[in-house]
């Protein structure tokens, strides 16, 4: 049995992400202890980076197209489920992981969007190198980079608040338009 570059590449790229769906399902069903309560931003960022972990699975498909691999284009390729891991790491520790979620998920809020707006990014960079050039889906993945950044140097609740708004309606933007078949 022949195993292709392409196929060892996309187990790696699944297995990262595999990795971060089970952190994200195991913190969504983990039930409340006395001392945590649930922080509904928290809440609504982790179920979005859920979306975002499955959209990337879904591209997969992508990978084991490419015949022409080389160890940078690996490591380049490698480096978005590790961000997205990543992120998805520092927000449970810094919004779950403490006493008090509330407080936990602003202190750690910078950290976290700063790895889903470099994330975001490399999405982006994928549909310039890969995909041909700038593409709808690259447009919806820059106006979530300028979220999170923007939202990395927020400080107030209601800044989150409307971020998360905005989030989930980027979100439901994009399936909108791939469903259309508009931001393939």
């Amino acid at each position: 049995m022949e195993v292709s570059t392409a196929l060892l590449v996309a187990l790696m790229f699944i297995t990262i992400l595999t990795l971060g769906i089970a952190n994200i399902l195991g913190a969504l069903t983990e039930p409340l202890g006395a001392s945590r309560t649930r922080n509904w931003l928290a809440t609504s960022w982790l179920v979005l980076l859920l979306l975002v972990h499955f959209n990337l699975f879904w591209h997969t498909l992508i990978i084991l197209d490419r015949k022409d691999w080389t160890f940078p284009s690996f490591l380049y390729v490698v480096c978005g489920p590790i961000l997205l891991f990543a992120a998805t790491s520092a927000l449970l520790a810094d919004a779950f992981g403490k006493p008090d979620s509330q407080e936990g998920y602003l202190a750690g809020a910078a950290r976290f969007f700063q790895l889903l707006a470099a994330q975001q990014l490399w999405v982006v960079g994928v549909d310039l190198i890969w995909l041909g050039g700038w593409r709808a889906a690259s447009g919806i993945n820059a106006m979530l980079a300028a979220l999170a950044l923007w939202l990395s140097r927020a400080d107030s609740r209601r800044a989150h608040k409307f971020g998360a708004i905005a989030g989930w309606a980027t979100v439901i933007l994009a399936g909108a338009l791939r469903g259309l078949g508009i931001a393939e």
